[in-house]
C-alpha cells in the first residue's frame, strides 16, 4: 500500500512542478500580471488535496470497491470547496485568475482519474 500512494506522490509531485514551472514561466514570458502566492498557493493545494483522495480511495478499494467513484466525486467537491474558498474572494475575475486555480486542477484530476482506472483494472 505504502509502495502505491509513494508511487502516486512522486508522479503527482514531479507533474504539478512541472506543471506550476511551465506555468509561471509562461505567465512571466508574456507580462502577465498575476499573483505568485495564490499560483503555489494552487499547486500546494490540488497536490495536497489529490494525495488525500487517492490514499483515501486506494485505502478503502477493498472494503467500498463499489462506492470509489462517489469517494472520488466527493474529493472533486472539495477540491472546488478549496477554490471558493481561498481562491475566489482574492481572484477579480479574468481569465488569467481562473487559471491559476484551473490549470494545477486540471493537471491533478488526470493523475487522479489515471490511478482509479488503474484501481478499477486491477480489481477485474
Amino acid at each position: 500500500m505504502i509502495k502505491k500512494i509513494a508511487a502516486f506522490s512522486s508522479r503527482l509531485l514531479v507533474l504539478l512542478f512541472i506543471g506550476y514551472w511551465v506555468q509561471k514561466l509562461i505567465l512571466e514570458y508574456t507580462d502577465t500580471l498575476f499573483d505568485s502566492e495564490l499560483l503555489s498557493l494552487a499547486y500546494f493545494l490540488n497536490g495536497f488535496i489529490a494525495l488525500l483522495i487517492y490514499s483515501l480511495i486506494y485505502a478503502l478499494r477493498n472494503k467500498f470497491f463499489d462506492q470509489l467513484g462517489f469517494l472520488f466525486l466527493i474529493g472533486s467537491f472539495l477540491k472546488f470547496g478549496a477554490y471558493f474558498l481561498f481562491f475566489h474572494p482574492k481572484m477579480s475575475g479574468t481569465k488569467i485568475d481562473f487559471s491559476l486555480f484551473f490549470v494545477p486542477y486540471v493537471l491533478s484530476l488526470i493523475l487522479e482519474v489515471r490511478a482509479l482506472l488503474n484501481i478499477f483494472e486491477s480489481k477485474k
